[in-house]
């Protein structure tokens, strides 16, 4: 995404902030996690091993496992039916990917055996990221809402990666609780590595919202 629109995007929020009446500001802790998602985009990168495989004809696999996190919540309800929500997220990621090539071929005695290449990998990220959604609500408890999520990525083994997903989200507010599911739409590629040149993570997430 390029900078300018980053850049007008978040003096959209700050602008709204501004103009925002406090007195109806709700805060909270918020736990949120889900096993659903996918990786999208992906282009193979230049690691040997993998560059031979897709030479090869190899197929790839990649498995998104879950992410978690916990978060606290900013909830401003300046005038029904509109409400603002802004979210700071600590929390973890984890996905794999298996590369693999498989060919019966022949040896110098004329005997088949089983050529085979082949890459397994587990990988995770540790995560901060800052979420503000403008929301709707549709029907007394019922809302729905969209926004963005500027995504700090850290993990053993990388650099750290940046990315900042569309969400979307739909959810029901009591009065001691409240339960959303989200769906983050990644725009970057945090999974730029030495085996992929680029990967965009997707993913289904829900939230349970615990008013203080």
């Amino acid at each position: 995404m390029k900078p300018k629109i980053v850049f007008l995007f978040f003096f959209a929020v700050i602008v709204s902030f501004s103009t925002m009446s406090f007195a109806q500001l709700k805060t909270g802790l918020t736990i949120n996690g889900s096993p659903i998602g996918n990786i999208s985009n992906t282009i193979i990168g230049n690691d040997p091993l993998m560059t031979e495989i897709r030479e090869l004809g190899g197929t790839l696999s990649t498995n998104y496992k879950c992410n978690v996190s916990l978060g606290y919540k900013f909830r401003i309800q300046p005038e029904k039916p509109f409400f603002y929500d802004l979210d700071l997220f600590l929390g973890l990621k984890q996905y794999d990917y298996n590369y693999f090539f498989s060919e019966v071929r022949l040896n110098d005695e004329n005997r088949e055996y089983t050529f085979v290449r082949r890459r397994d990998v587990q990988f995770h990220f540790y995560y901060t990221s800052l979420n503000f959604s403008f929301n709707y609500l549709l029907y007394k408890r019922i809302y729905v809402g969209c926004g963005m999520e500027p995504t700090l990525y850290l993990s053993d083994s990388e650099s750290p990666k940046f990315d900042i997903p569309v969400t979307l989200q739909a959810g029901f507010n009591w009065d001691i609780i409240g339960i959303a599911l989200n769906y983050k739409i990644g725009l970057a590629n945090p999974l730029s590595n030495k085996d992929f040149a680029s990967g965009n993570l997707n993913e289904l997430q829900i939230q349970l919202f615990i008013p203080f």
